[in-house]
C-alpha cells in the first residue's frame, strides 16, 4: 500500500466520522427545537432564548462537522485517485511486498 492510498483511507474514514458527529449534533439541534417550541407555547421567555442560544450554537457545530466530512472525503478521494495514477507507486507497492522474508525457526522464538 502506497502513501498515498493510506492517507486518502485515513481521510476518508475521518470524513466518515465527522459525517457521523454531525448527524448526531443535527439530531439534537432538532431535538431542542421540539423543546423549544414546548416552551413557547407554555410562554417561558427565558427558558426559550437559553434554548435558543445552545440550539444556534449546536446547529453551527453541526455545520462545520458537515464541512469537515466533505474536505477530509475529497482530500481522500483525491489521494486515491493521484495513488491509482501513478504506476510507479504501484510498482514499488508490488515489489515491497515481494521482499524475502527471513525465517528464523519456529514462530514465537520456539525451537527444538
Amino acid at each position: 500500500m502506497s502513501t498515498n492510498q493510506l492517507w486518502g483511507w485515513s481521510s476518508i474514514g475521518a470524513g466518515a466520522l465527522f459525517l457521523v458527529g454531525g448527524a448526531l449534533t443535527g439530531i439534537q439541534v432538532i431535538d431542542q427545537s421540539d423543546q423549544m417550541s414546548k416552551l413557547a407555547g407554555e410562554g417561558n421567555l427565558a427558558a426559550y432564548q437559553s434554548l435558543q442560544q445552545d440550539r444556534n450554537q449546536m446547529a453551527l457545530l453541526s455545520d462545520g462537522l458537515y464541512l469537515g466530512s466533505i474536505a477530509f472525503t475529497s482530500v481522500g478521494v483525491y489521494l486515491l485517485i493521484q495513488a491509482l495514477s501513478d504506476p510507479k507507486a504501484n510498482y514499488r507497492s508490488a515489489q515491497e511486498g515481494m521482499k524475502p522474508i527471513a525465517y528464523d525457526g519456529f514462530p514465537f522464538g520456539f525451537s527444538f
